[in-house]
């Protein structure tokens, strides 16, 4: 993935916390290097300071840090979190990788790690991440209109058909829902 000709706000944000500086380091050069903008902490106060002012793609978490745990940390942004979590540990257990998936980390993973195998990783989470957010907001801009549509049509429906009843129910002037009806091609039968 190559983001040299995207503008910085496109660039795909990776926030590493990790106590661990030459670990810290590598990951962040090998993310550069593949397209991303890498903020490396190495400390739990580190990655609040970082969440206060920024908010990242992906969060890759470790669980042992000097000033707490990970999956604590998790717990205490899950209310703000609107980001995809990878955690990381060199003490990987069963037990933290099912507490990690309850937190709703995307995954979990065991140092070492293959450096080419964390972008590819990186690379689809931030990818499906970006769809998914982009399809729900268009899903919202189409949803204003499908509502409208809808308590048009429940209108009608209500009222048999009676265009001006609908229009008294709806709060709308006859010519308003008229032009409406009009608009979204809306089909109706009229008992008169």
């Amino acid at each position: 993935m190559s983001c040299s000709n995207k503008s910085p706000d496109l660039i795909p944000k990776v926030l590493l916390v990790d106590d661990e500086l030459a670990f810290g380091r590598a990951v962040q050069r090998h993310l550069e290097k593949h397209g991303y903008s890498c903020e490396h902490v190495c400390s739990l106060e580190g990655a609040r300071e970082f969440l206060t002012t920024d908010s990242p793609n992906l969060l890759i978490l470790d669980m042992k840090l000097p000033d707490g745990n990970g999956l604590q940390f998790l717990k205490e942004i899950e209310e703000k979190r609107d980001f995809p979590v990878f955690v990381l540990t060199a003490y990987a257990t069963v037990n933290n990788a099912v507490a990690a998936m309850k937190m709703k980390a995307c995954d979990y993973l065991s140092k070492p790690i293959d450096l080419d195998a964390l972008s590819t990783l990186v690379s689809s989470v931030v990818e499906e991440w970006r769809d998914s957010t982009e399809r729900t907001a268009k899903r919202s801009f189409q949803t204003l209109a499908d509502i409208e549509q809808s308590m048009i049509r429940e209108a009608l429906n209500d009222s048999k058909g009676n265009v001006s009843k609908a229009a008294r129910n709806l709060g709308l002037g006859r010519m308003a829902l008229r032009h409406r009806i009009k608009k979204y091609g809306i089909i109706y039968s009229s008992d008169n």
